[in-house]
C-alpha cells in the first residue's frame, strides 16, 4: 500500500521538480516508510512514490522501479498471486532483484503488456511509463479498491495521483466546484462514473485503464474487466465448497511481511474472514473494533463474544458525539479528498489509528453485503422477483409504488413505477423531495440518477436480484472502497477486502437465489457457511450494521453548534432554507442524515475550495533525502 504521483509533460516542457516533490509529500501518510522519485525524458516526466512496506521490506523493492530498458512503474496495492506469476516469469528467463510483487508486476508488463491485467489477482492502482514509446498506462483494479485520479493541465500535461490533494501543488491547477455532480453526490453519497466534485478532476473507473501518448497528447480509456464477465463463470457451490475456495482467497490476503489484524465488527462478514484466518489457516490475528456510545447502535458485546469464540484478542476504541463533531472532521475530510458523507468513516479511522501500533494490515468484510444479498433492498427485490414467478407480476407497480411513496415523495404514477425504480432509489439516503428542496431544482432527482439509470438499463437482461447486485457493485461499492482506503491510509494502515475478488463474485452468483436469500433472511448462504465455523447462536443474531445515532448526537452541545453552522452558511447553489426549521431536539434519523450530508459538504468546501487550502501549509518541496533516479 502506497501513494503514487506522476506528471507527464508534453515534449519540450520540463517539470517543476520542487512542485512535484510537494505533490508527492502530500501523500506521506500513505507511505511513511520510504519515498522515491524518477525524473526521465530530459526532465519532462516525473514519477513520485511514498512507500508503506508490506511485502519485501528491503530497499530492493523501493519505487519507482525501473527495468533495463528504462520502462518504469509506480504502484499502490497488492498482487496476491504474485509468487505464481513470478515463477512463470522466472521460467521464461526474467531476472529478479527483489522478492515482492512490485517487480513481478513490472516484469509481467514487460512480458505480456497490458494483457497482464488478466493474470492479476489483487487490488492495485499504478502508472507504467515507457520512455522509449513515450506512452503511459494508468490502471485501476477490478472493483476500484484503490483510488486513482487524473487531470489534464492547461499546458496539456497529464497529472495522476492516489489522492486529489496532490494536484494543488502543481502550477496551472485550479480547484473549482463541479456543480453538475452535486445532485448525485448529495443524493447517493458518492459518484458512480469518472467525475469528482472538482471540475476537470476525474477518477479512473474500476476495471479500467487509460492510455496516454505524450507526443500527441491523446488520452483514451478502455475497460479491461466488468463484473458481468464473471456471471456464469462458476457453477453453483455448496457452503463446504465455497468455504474451501474462500479459505484460499483469505490465505492469499494474509500474505505479508508485516503484522496483520482484522477490522472486526463481530458481524457475519468480518467474523467469517477472521474465522477462516484463525481456525483454518492458523493466523494470529488481533481484532480492532469501534465502540459507539449508544446502546442501540453499539455492537461491542457482539464483537467481544464472537472474538472469544474465535480465541482472538479484541481491542476497542471509543466514539461519541464529542469526538465525532470535533476538528477530526476537518482532518479526515482532508484525508478523504471528498465530503465525509458516510459518517462511520470516523470510526474506521479511529480503529485504524489504534491498530497501527500493532499491525500494518487489516482484513475487512467489505463487499459481502453487495455480493451475498445483505441489504433490505435485496429482500424487497427478491420479493418482487418471486411475485413474477408466482404469476402476480401485475401487483409489482402497486407494491413498488407503496415503497417509493416512503422514499421518493411526491410519488410517481403507477405506470412509471417498476422494480428498477426501486433499485435506483434503494441506496439513496436522501429522499427525492429533500433533494429537490435542498437544491431548489425540480429536476435534481432525475439529474442525480442520470448516469445510474443508464447503467441499470444496460443490465436489463438479468433477473431483478442479479441486476440489483451488479448495480450495487458498480455504483454503491466503489465509494465505500474509497472511504475504506482513505480512512485506513490516513493512519498508514493497509485495508484488504477478501470478498472483493472476481473469483468470489463468480461464486456469489452461482447458487440459486433461494439459497442466497429468503423473504425474511438475508445473506442466507453466508450464514450457513459461518455456522460451520461458529455455533449457531453467534450467527443467527440481530446485526446492526455500522450505523451511528446521528439524530441523538446532534442534540449534544457540539452537535447543535455544527447544525447551526450550516444554517448560517451561504452555499449559493443550495437552499439552506430547507434546513432552517430543523431543531436538534426534534430531528428524525432521516433529517439527521440530510443535515449530516450537508455538513460534510460544508466542511469539504472549507478545506478544498479555499484559495490556500490548509493542507498546503507546511508542505515544503523536498530538496534532500529523496531516492532520486535518472532513467536511461
Amino acid at each position: 500500500m502506497c501513494g503514487i504521483f506522476a506528471l507527464i509533460n508534453r515534449p519540450g516542457l520540463k517539470v517543476d521538480v520542487p512542485a512535484c516533490r510537494a505533490a508527492t509529500a502530500l501523500l506521506r501518510y500513505r507511505g511513511p516508510d520510504a519515498e522515491g522519485e524518477l525524473l526521465t525524458n530530459n526532465g519532462e516526466v516525473y514519477l513520485g512514490h511514498r512507500r508503506l512496506s508490506i511485502i519485501d521490506l528491503s530497499p530492493n523493492a523501493s519505487q519507482p522501479m525501473v527495468r533495463e530498458s528504462g520502462a518504469c512503474l509506480v504502484y499502490n496495492g497488492e498482487i496476491y498471486n504474485y509468487a505464481a506469476i513470478r515463477d512463470r516469469l522466472t521460467a521464461l528467463g526474467a531476472p529478479f532483484r527483489s522478492t515482492g510483487d512490485t517487480e513481478t508486476l513490472l516484469r509481467a508488463f514487460d512480458r505480456w503488456g497490458i494483457a497482464c491485467l488478466t493474470e492479476l489477482e489483487g487490488m492495485f492502482a499504478f502508472v507504467h511509463w515507457n520512455p522509449q514509446a513515450q506512452e503511459a498506462f494508468i490502471v485501476r483494479d477490478f472493483f476500484g479498491i484503490k483510488p486513482l485520479y487524473f487531470c489534464t493541465l492547461p499546458s496539456g500535461a497529464l497529472a495522476v495521483s492516489s489522492e486529489i490533494k496532490s494536484f494543488y501543488a502543481i502550477k496551472g491547477f485550479r480547484a473549482e466546484l463541479n456543480e453538475d455532480a452535486l445532485p448525485e453526490y448529495l443524493g447517493f453519497r458518492g459518484l458512480c462514473g469518472d467525475q469528482t466534485l472538482l471540475k476537470g478532476v476525474r477518477q479512473v473507473r474500476p476495471g479500467e485503464y487509460l492510455h496516454f501518448e505524450r507526443q500527441t497528447g491523446e488520452l483514451t480509456s478502455r475497460a479491461y474487466w466488468d463484473p458481468l464477465d464473471e456471471l456464469g463463470a462458476a457453477p453453483a457451490v455448496t457452503p463446504e465448497e465455497f468455504l474451501e475456495r474462500f479459505t484460499r482467497t483469505t490465505a492469499a490476503h494474509l500474505i505479508s511481511d508485516a503484522p496483520v489484524g482484522a477490522q472486526f465488527s463481530g458481524g457475519l462478514d468480518s467474523a467469517l474472514v477472521s474465522a477462516l484466518a484463525v481456525k483454518d489457516l492458523g493466523a494470529k490475528l488481533t481484532g480492532f473494533h469501534c465502540h459507539v456510545e449508544n446502546a442501540a447502535f453499539d455492537e461491542t458485546p457482539l464483537a467481544k463474544e464472537t472474538a472469544r469464540a474465535l480465541g482472538m484478542p479484541l481491542v476497542t476504541v471509543d466514539l461519541d458525539a464529542n469526538v465525532f463533531f470535533s476538528d477530526i472532521l476537518e482532518k479526515l475530510t482532508t484525508s478523504m479528498d471528498e465530503p465525509l458523507t458516510h459518517p462511520n468513516s470516523v470510526g474506521i479511522y479511529l480503529l485504524s489509528e489504534r491498530a497501527k501500533s500493532e499491525v500494518k494490515v487489516l482484513l475487512s468484510g467489505e463487499a459481502a453485503d453487495e455480493l451475498f444479498c445483505g441489504y433490505a433492498r435485496h429482500s424487497v427485490v427478491y420479493g418482487l422477483e418471486k411475485l413474477r414467478q408466482w404469476g402476480f407480476g401485475a401487483l409489482e407497480p402497486w407494491l413498488t409504488q407503496g415503497l417509493l411513496d416512503k422514499r421518493l415523495p411526491p410519488s410517481l404514477s403507477p405506470g412509471d413505477v417498476n422494480v428498477d425504480s426501486y433499485i435506483l432509489a434503494g441506496s439513496a439516503p436522501v429522499s427525492r423531495g429533500a433533494l429537490t428542496a435542498l437544491l431548489q431544482d425540480a429536476d435534481a432527482w432525475e439529474r442525480s440518477v442520470a448516469v445510474r439509470r443508464g447503467m441499470l438499463e444496460s443490465l436489463g437482461h438479468l433477473s431483478p436480484l442479479d441486476r440489483c447486485r451488479i448495480y450495487d457493485v458498480k455504483t454503491y461499492l466503489p465509494p465505500l472502497f474509497i472511504r475504506q482506503d482513505k480512512m485506513s491510509m490516513a493512519a498508514s494502515i493497509e485495508n484488504r477486502v477478501p470478498f472483493a475478488t472476481p473469483n468470489t463474485l463468480a461464486l456469489a452468483f452461482g447458487p440459486p437465489h433461494d439459497q442466497l436469500i429468503s423473504l425474511t433472511r438475508r445473506k442466507r448462504f453466508l450464514k450457513e457457511c459461518l455456522m460451520k465455523r461458529l455455533p449457531r447462536r453467534y450467527v443467527l443474531r440481530r446485526k446492526w450494521g455500522f450505523g451511528l445515532p446521528l439524530d441523538r448526537w446532534f442534540k449534544s452541545a457540539v452537535g447543535q453548534d455544527r447544525l447551526e453552522s450550516i444554517k448560517t452558511t451561504d452555499f449559493g447553489f443550495m437552499a439552506t432554507t430547507a434546513l432552517q426549521g430543523l431543531r436538534a431536539e426534534n430531528l428524525t434519523m432521516s433529517q439527521a442524515n440530510l443535515v449530516w450530508t450537508t455538513l460534510a459538504l460544508k466542511v469539504w468546501m472549507g478545506v478544498f475550495l479555499k484559495t490556500s487550502p490548509p493542507f498546503m501549509e507546511g508542505i515544503i518541496a523536498h530538496q534532500e533525502g529523496v531516492t532520486r533516479l535518472e532513467s536511461r
